[in-house]
């Protein structure tokens, strides 16, 4: 049940206020934490994107990062543009919500490089200054067996060409694998469930971060799409589930906001009074 903030501030009830404010300046002061609270909060409703690959296109709310870089074909996208591509979500501010993004791919031996799986939150662009791997994104790296013996590693990529290969998760290799990209609050975990039976998701490897670390401060509003992708035909996912909470979450500065405006309705409460 919701109520109207107009018939709430109306039946405010009259009670002792220690501020010395006067009833109608105790309804300033909720109106303009009201205010404060929608201007400083950004909603998203609760959604699931489903991506199957049944071809020709994309569904809503995905997008290639260069036009036909993929073929989406009998349930499976596979990268043909022959260097670093990826899939990515339309909306650029996954930084600001709470989500669960779930993906299904395989990697393969024999294609080198071009069988290095990426997935991660960021810019969904390739980086031409490092081998066209995800630009400004915080991402995970999957090789196959036969290339750095099928490394899992967590890589930052904070502007062109400027990479910070973390450590080395573990050597899942090649196969059909599960991943998970959880956020909640700040909080953003990565798990992979290596060579997946398809039944329930086992995390055999994890790693979290802290959104709220200066060093993740340039994945904001514009550079914070969910992404997927690789740098060849090694590569292919076929299914993508992308949920996101109903939750609202306060962008940075919310609080500052709310608080001046409080004060501002505490200053003009006692000049009502």
């Amino acid at each position: 049940m919701s109520i109207s903030p107009i018939i709430f501030l109306t039946y405010l009830p009259p009670v002792a206020d220690p501020l010395g404010l006067s009833r109608r300046g105790r309804r300033l002061v909720v109106l303009l934490l009201i205010l404060g609270l929608l201007a400083a909060v950004r909603l998203r409703a609760a959604e699931s994107l489903t991506e199957t690959f049944a071809g020709p296109a994309l569904g809503t709310g995905w997008e290639l990062s260069l036009a036909d870089s993929f073929t989406l074909a009998d349930g499976l996208a596979t990268n043909t543009a022959g260097d670093g591509q990826y899939i990515r979500t339309t909306a650029t501010d996954f930084r600001d919500f709470n989500f669960t993004l779930e993906l299904t791919y395989s990697n393969q031996d024999g294609f080198g490089g071009a069988g290095i799986v990426f997935f991660g939150l960021g810019a969904g662009l390739p980086d031409e200054n490092f081998y066209t791997e995800p630009l400004q994104a915080l991402y995970l790296r999957h090789a196959p067996g036969d290339f750095g013996d099928g490394f899992l590693q967590p890589s930052l990529n904070s502007g062109p060409g400027t990479v910070d290969e973390m450590t080395v998760l573990g050597l899942p290799g090649s196969g059909t694998h599960r991943a998970l990209v959880t956020k909640t609050e700040a909080m953003l975990v990565f798990s992979v469930d290596a060579a997946s039976s398809g039944g329930s998701f086992v995390a055999d490897y994890t790693t979290t971060f802290d959104l709220g670390e200066v060093r993740f401060s340039f994945l904001d509003a514009t550079y914070s799409r969910l992404f997927f992708g690789s740098q060849g035909g090694g590569v292919s996912f076929d299914a993508a589930t992308l949920t996101v909470t109903g939750a609202a979450i306060p962008e940075p500065g919310a609080y500052a906001v709310v608080l001046g405006l409080a004060a501002l309705g505490l200053v003009a409460g006692r000049r009502w009074r």
